[in-house]
């Protein structure tokens, strides 16, 4: 255990830690608050090019009535916003991929930073689609995942609706990216840590 912590001091500890590695927000909500909506399947499978060319998407990805039941097996959920910037010109596309794989990384060293400290189910749900490799395996007609130890299903993917829970952080009016019209210059990509 790197870190001695009690139940009481793992909101500062993980807090502090988010904070080192570039997290913008964190929000500690109870799992039972997670609205996990059968109907958000449709946005990925009518409208998401990933839809069956990507492990970590539907219909590879839990089906939410698998999702409601693995939430039922955690206490702590943590809500995490990292903000990068949109994609304004062809040289921010560099930018905005750098800024999506940075996120990724972030939310993966604090999964794996709970799991060092005693956290031994600590999972971190992924952002719209592993970064791990150009072509996913999926579409080239394998069956095994080429980094599991990076891909992770987005919550869309798992049947979460994320505006609804970024509601219940106490988020909603603050998510950079949600008015295009407005020329906001970040764009938020939110993940889920569930720890018990």
């Amino acid at each position: 255990m790197l870190y001695e912590t009690s139940p009481t001091d793992i909101d500062q500890v993980l807090k502090s830690f988010a904070q080192e590695l570039g997290i913008t927000d964190m929000a500690r909500i109870s799992p039972i608050n997670i609205p996990v909506e059968d109907w958000v399947l449709l946005k990925c499978q009518y409208g998401c090019p990933n839809y069956r060319r990507r492990l970590t998407c539907p219909p590879y990805s839990p089906e939410p009535s698998r999702t409601r039941t693995i939430l039922g097996d955690y206490s702590m959920a943590f809500l995490l916003r990292y903000d990068v910037p949109t994609v304004t010109t062809e040289a921010d596309m560099k930018i905005q991929e750098d800024g999506l794989i940075k996120a990724w990384e972030a939310f993966l060293r604090l999964e794996q930073f709970s799991f060092l400290n005693g956290y031994n189910k600590a999972f971190v749900f992924g952002l719209n689609h592993c970064p791990g490799c150009h072509t996913c395996a999926a579409e080239s007609g394998e069956i095994l995942c080429k980094h599991p130890l990076q891909a992770r299903p987005s919550l869309e993917a798992c049947g979460i609706n994320v505006q609804k829970l970024t509601g219940f952080a106490g988020w909603t009016g603050r998510l950079k990216g949600q008015n295009i019209m407005q020329d906001d210059n970040n764009i938020s990509l939110i993940s889920l840590l569930l720890l018990e």
